[in-house]
C-alpha cells in the first residue's frame, strides 16, 4: 500500500516569526512528520513525496540528508495533487494545504492535514496531525 507525503510545510517546518507573529516557510526538518513517515515505512508500506514543485532537485537532497524511506519524487508542477495521487494509487496523503484534502476527498483519498501552531504560553511550536473528514467539508461549503 502507498503513501505519500507533501514536500513543504509537511515534511519541512515552517518557522515562527515572534515579530510579527507568524510562521515562516523553511528548509527545517519535521522531525513530527518524519517519524511518522519512517513508522509507515517500517509496518511495509510504500512512502512517496508528491510536492507542487516544478523540480526536484531540493526535495531529493533532503531524502538523501535525512535518510528517508521514499522510494521516489512527484512534482506537479503547481497543480493540485489529487490527480497523480489517484494514478499512483496512493491510500492516504500527508499534506499542510486544505485545499489539497478538498480534492482529494472528491476522489476518496484520505487526507491528514499537518498543522503548525505557536503556543504562546509556552513559548514552542506544536505540529499537529488531523483527519480531514467530509463533515468539515461540508461544513465550509455552507
Amino acid at each position: 500500500m502507498l503513501i505519500t507525503f507533501d514536500f513543504d510545510e509537511t515534511l519541512t517546518r515552517p518557522t515562527w516569526n515572534a515579530r510579527y507573529g507568524y510562521f515562516e516557510p523553511s528548509d527545517n526538518p519535521n522531525h513530527d512528520a518524519m517519524a511518522k513517515l519512517r513508522s509507515f515505512h517500517e509496518q511495509g508500506y510504500e512512502i512517496r513525496i508528491v510536492t507542487t514543485r516544478w523540480r526536484s532537485e531540493e526535495v531529493n537532497e533532503f531524502v538523501r540528508q535525512h535518510q528517508l524511506p521514499v522510494s521516489s519524487v512527484h512534482c506537479t508542477e503547481g497543480e493540485l495533487k489529487a490527480n497523480i495521487l489517484q494514478e499512483l494509487g496512493s491510500k492516504l496523503h500527508f499534506d499542510d494545504n486544505e485545499a489539497e484534502a478538498i480534492a482529494n476527498l472528491e476522489v476518496d483519498i484520505a487526507t491528514m492535514i499537518v498543522s503548525h501552531h505557536f503556543d504562546l504560553k509556552e513559548s514552542k511550536e506544536i505540529c499537529r496531525f488531523i483527519e480531514y473528514q467530509a463533515e468539515e467539508f461540508i461544513d465550509m461549503a455552507n
